[in-house]
């Protein structure tokens, strides 16, 4: 028969790693309660991007709708915004038509089927007048 003297006992190994566990999880009550206190608690999901329809009346090849369009895409260009621009230009000085208004109502609702914007900006009055 073997006999092992150990400087220690098994039981006073078992109470160290209970302990340390112990420890472990103070330490971290400890952290996330300090973290929670201070603001910098890290959210479980990124929230997702808001999205923002700008439908000009007109096209791009008018230079105020240009510079309309612009200023709207700089003043969303900040990634910390969490915004994703959409632009749809409705050409209404060239097509004016019943028919033209509807289709192009159909077609942007089926594009945007799985979308809800957030805001929707309209430049002049036939967009301001068709959202």
């Amino acid at each position: 028969m073997l006999n092992l003297h150990l400087p220690f006992s098994l039981r006073a190994v078992s109470i160290s790693l209970q302990a340390c566990r112990v420890m472990v999880i103070a330490i971290l009550f400890l952290l996330t309660t300090h973290m929670a206190a201070s603001g910098n608690v890290i959210p479980a999901k990124p929230e997702p991007p808001k999205h923002i329809l700008l439908l000009n009346s007109y096209d791009q090849t008018m230079n105020w709708v240009k510079d309309i369009t612009s200023a709207v895409e700089t003043c969303f260009a900040d990634k910390k915004l969490n915004v994703i621009l959409h632009v749809e230009n409705m050409d209404t000085k060239r097509v004016t038509s019943h028919n033209y208004y509807a289709s192009l109502k159909n077609l942007l609702t089926i594009k945007y089927a799985d979308l809800k914007f957030a805001a929707v900006i309209t430049s002049d009055d036939n967009a301001f007048e068709f959202a």
